[in-house]
């Protein structure tokens, strides 16, 4: 019709026009068999003319043809109650426990950890449902590396630069500055060969930004009084993840790398871990911050158990772990947990890991962490819908093992 010989569908769909209804739709129904409708659309359309029926009769019906429409309508007024259920996050039954218990090869992390307790519905997402966010290429003018990508060059540095000068002068260690600014600006060529920045202004600022963070790192190191052992250390025994033994007596299997390790004396250890960003979510005298902070507690024992179970030290003792935070953002502050308390890292572990099998992943008791959630469009205000639900007695019950582990500081 057109006499175009490269016509497409969309052409096609653009020359039909706005679809308004079905041939015949304005007939009332009858049962002869010649007027029997095209689909569930066209019976539906017949049918809702012909009744003359209540508001909640006419619902029925469309929900009859559209079942899908009854579940979505189930779903939004189990979560307007005030009783916690399956659209809460809340997967009660054997199914879900025999499922669970069955996954007897499953090796946690303590990101993973700490995710479940900042927010176990996201948790579910991604670990349980293995939903993966889309990669999404987006150009920036006004900026290099992406804030969550800042933090790899540094630690590449931070690595590169350690075990060159404690190989060299394993105690004591004798500081280099040229030899530090060589490996920082090899480390961001590299990555700008990679990666390349949006233009020259960009990528100067952004290299001197680095370099701003790698001298309040060496400023840190200077003052460091401990031996460096062992960096980006993976805790592995025979090839397989650590099989970490807590207090009671309950095993789970670990993976983690251990940013790195020092010896402060014999036998006596101090992980410590870089953070290249802002301090702000961690408290001086929040340990636990509710379970969302968990790695330096796991690494200290996973450390100490890695290296007693390979003979690296068979008396090893991890005193303490160190949050670092050498970075501008950061202003070169440390963050010092005692590992005084492993009956506490025990209780919120077992806490955690219970409420997992119980099928406990409802969203998250702080709201604001849905701002920067990748399963935000998901969700939408189901984390505020939550917060009567936490407080009400009538959810004490199933909901208790978690509000322990979030009231946990």
């Amino acid at each position: 019709m057109s006499g175009e010989p490269s016509a497409d569908y969309e052409m096609l769909f653009r020359s039909l026009g706005e679809p308004v209804g079905y041939l015949g739709a304005g007939q009332l129904f009858t049962a002869e068999p010649n007027e029997l409708p095209f689909d569930g659309t066209h019976y539906l359309f017949r049918q809702l003319q012909a009744k003359k029926s209540r508001p909640e009769d006419l619902q029925s019906l469309v929900e009859s043809v559209y079942p899908r429409l009854r579940d979505g309508r189930n779903a939004l007024e189990a979560r307007s109650s005030i009783q916690v259920t399956q659209y809460d996050g809340y997967i009660a039954g054997d199914v879900w426990s025999k499922y669970w218990k069955g996954q007897s090869v499953r090796a946690f992390s303590a990101s993973q950890l700490e995710k479940y307790a900042e927010c176990p519905m996201r948790y579910f997402f991604q670990y349980v449902l293995g939903i993966r966010v889309k990669d999404q290429v987006l150009f920036d003018r006004s900026s290099w590396l992406k804030p969550n990508d800042r933090g790899s060059p540094l630690h590449e540095v931070f690595r590169r630069y350690m075990t060159e000068v404690s190989t060299r002068n394993p105690s004591p260690i004798v500081h280099d500055h040229a030899q530090l600014l060589r490996i920082t600006e090899e480390t961001i060529l590299a990555y700008a060969e990679r990666i390349p920045a949006p233009s020259p202004h960009v990528f100067e600022k952004e290299r001197k930004s680095l370099i701003r963070d790698v001298e309040v790192f060496y400023r840190m190191e200077a003052q460091v009084k401990s031996t460096p052992r062992f960096f980006e250390q993976e805790l592995i025994v025979d090839g397989m993840p650590l099989h970490l033994e807590l207090e009671s007596g309950v095993t789970i299997p670990l993976r983690g790398i251990v940013d790195r390790i020092d010896q402060v004396a014999p036998h006596q250890y101090r992980i410590i871990d870089y953070k290249t960003g802002s301090t702000r979510s961690y408290k001086e005298n929040g340990v636990f911050a509710g379970g969302t902070q968990l790695q330096h507690a796991l690494y200290a024992m996973g450390t100490e158990q890695w290296m007693r179970q390979t003979g690296v030290d068979v008396e090893a003792d991890v005193l303490d772990s160190a949050y670092v935070f050498p970075s501008e953002r950061g202003r070169g502050q440390v963050m010092v947990r005692p590992q005084t308390e492993r009956h506490r890292v025990t209780e919120v572990i077992q806490g955690i890991l219970h409420s997992m099998e119980q099928g406990l992943f409802i969203p998250a008791s702080d709201p604001g962490v849905c701002r920067y959630c990748d399963y935000a469009i998901v969700c939408g205000e189901h984390a505020q819908q939550m917060a009567d639900k936490r407080k009400d007695e009538s959810n004490q019950e199933p909901l208790h093992t978690p509000l322990e582990v979030e009231n946990i500081e």
